[in-house]
């Protein structure tokens, strides 16, 4: 991947220069059109600036009074709080002449208009150089774009609970920002880098949230936007502002989405392994904190823009990453999922929404019973496809191997290939090859469907069982030394696991997983 840092300079880069040119346009059409003293002052008062520096430079270099006029190079209905190298354009880089009244009699001569171009020249200078520290300041976003737009236009407080207590309560929102994030920073300290109200914040009883994503249509498949439609209807019981039918989904009402939808995935995982928020006692230290073992809350961080994930990961985060990220804060023991919609190939409203639940069950795994010892691949990929493949998209989870070759007209439709490769012998892959994978870069294409395929089937006997096996295989003991529980001993306490659960060793799990599959997956 592109390191954090370049594709931060390269998009600072590019919106400064445009900047830059748009100065350079404005400025010398008026300094051109300075045939006259009285058009030379206007042209001045119009398209000359100020900053720290370029103070200095009049009272030095050329003795004019800065008591003169003060104007704007932007016009007044043109006004707004969009920022200009981190600050709003109504506070930060002030537009003004320093020519005083007393230089306006001498301004009527050629050599007064002269002396006046030659200001301006200076001053434009001084501006230009300014402009740019101002804009290379760190943690300074240069200007926002369209991808930002409808972030920035949105209402800083919530529409649809006006910061209420009684309608905050009913829609489960804790508070909104500031608030402390992670590791000690907060989320005022986040937007310092990132910028200020590009970001919407909340916080939920097991989540915290910030959202930077543009207004999003709502599916055109019948399937998909009648989900979407049952997500709202829920939602609208909660927050009755929340209009009927809406046509698209504003930053607000998207960020009000996946709070619900990242509660109910917690719900939903707490079911599976059989706990409550009252089985955990609160501590301070994993793996004894409220949160499923750890002490803190789940974040949740959702961008449009790959710069902005890769300017987070770069200041707030030990790893660079600019496409998505499950991370773990180790000082205040939190688990991130960070990701850039730009990065999601293929990937529309409903993908992110699949990429999501599949991002937050991984972590909610991880941080069960404490972030001591990683679950088995196939166990870990298998339960996080299983909550994420029921967002109806055609995007999918996982990578294909160079070696294996998929259609990609179909490669979403996963019942469908298992039931085909199911039906030969040797097609599929033998359980105790499962057992054996380490790290989850060994799946490829089929391991990951058939991971799914496996807990599809267990699921089916009963999610208590799964339960049970998960917390096995999490509350076994690890060594001290933070190196996980030897692959030798992790495959033996799985085949126990099956056996005392399901009563089947290897071979016959894959015998009974397949002619489940033929039956069960013929349907779709």
């Amino acid at each position: 991947m592109t390191p954090a840092k370049h594709k931060q300079s390269r998009a600072a880069d590019g919106r400064w220069l445009a900047w830059f040119c748009r100065c350079v346009v404005r400025f010398f059409s008026a300094f051109f059109a300075a045939g006259s003293a009285v058009k030379t002052r206007r042209a001045l008062a119009g398209h000359c600036w100020r900053s720290p520096g370029a103070t200095r430079v009049l009272g030095q270099r050329t003795g004019l009074s800065v008591a003169g006029c003060l104007l704007r190079i932007v016009p007044a209905q043109h006004r707004s709080s969009q920022q200009v190298c981190g600050r709003p354009r109504g506070r930060g880089v002030t537009f003004l002449t320093a020519l005083s009244r007393s230089n306006c009699d001498a301004m009527r001569s050629e050599v007064a208009v002269r002396k006046a171009q030659a200001c301006a020249m200076v001053l434009f200078v001084a501006g230009v150089l300014c402009g740019a520290s101002l804009c290379a300041q760190d943690g300074k976003p240069v200007a926002t774009t369209r991808a930002d737009e409808d972030v920035v236009k949105a209402p800083r407080n919530d529409p649809f609970t006006d910061g209420d207590e009684a309608r905050m309560r009913a829609a489960g929102i804790i508070r909104y920002a500031p608030f402390p994030w992670a590791d000690h920073i907060t989320t005022a300290d986040i937007e310092r880098v990132l910028g200020e109200g590009r970001v919407r914040w909340l916080e939920t009883a097991h989540f915290r949230i910030g959202l930077n994503l543009k207004t999003a249509l709502l599916p055109v498949e019948q399937l998909e936007r009648r989900q979407v439609a049952d997500e709202l209807a829920l939602l609208q019981r909660k927050l009755p502002r929340v209009v009927d039918k809406p046509k698209k989904l504003d930053p607000w009402l998207l960020l009000h989405l996946f709070a619900q939808r990242a509660e109910s995935a917690y719900a939903e995982f707490q079911q599976v392994v059989g706990v409550t928020d009252a089985t955990f006692p609160g501590g301070k230290e994993s793996p004894n904190g409220k949160y499923l073992g750890l002490p803190d809350k789940f974040l949740l961080l959702l961008f449009q823009k790959r710069s902005d994930l890769a300017r987070y990961t770069e200041r707030f985060t030990t790893q660079k990453s600019d496409t998505s990220l499950r991370y773990y804060h180790p000082v205040t023991q939190q688990f991130l999922f960070a990701v850039a919609m730009d990065s999601l190939e293929e990937g529309d409203a409903q993908g992110l929404h699949s990429n999501v639940l599949y991002s937050l069950f991984h972590n909610f795994l991880g941080a069960f019973y404490g972030y001591n010892s990683a679950l088995p691949p196939w166990l870990a990929e298998g339960l996080a496809h299983y909550y994420s493949r029921r967002v109806r998209t055609n995007f999918i989870n996982c990578v294909t191997k160079a070696s294996e070759s998929v259609n990609n007209s179909d490669k979403h439709e996963w019942a469908k290939k298992i039931r085909l490769r199911a039906q030969h012998d040797g097609a599929t892959i033998p359980f105790e090859q499962m057992l054996a994978w380490v790290p989850a870069e060994d799946l490829g294409y089929q391991g990951h469907i058939q991971s799914w395929s496996r807990v599809d089937y267990l699921l089916s006997m009963g999610p208590e069982k799964l339960g049970l096996l998960v917390t096995k295989l999490k509350t076994a003991p690890v060594p001290q030394d933070g190196s996980g529980i030897e692959p030798s001993l992790a495959k033996q306490l799985q085949i126990k696991a099956l056996a005392d659960l399901w009563h089947l060793d290897p071979a016959q799990f894959d015998a009974s997983w397949r002619k489940w599959t033929q039956k069960e997956y013929a349907k779709q």
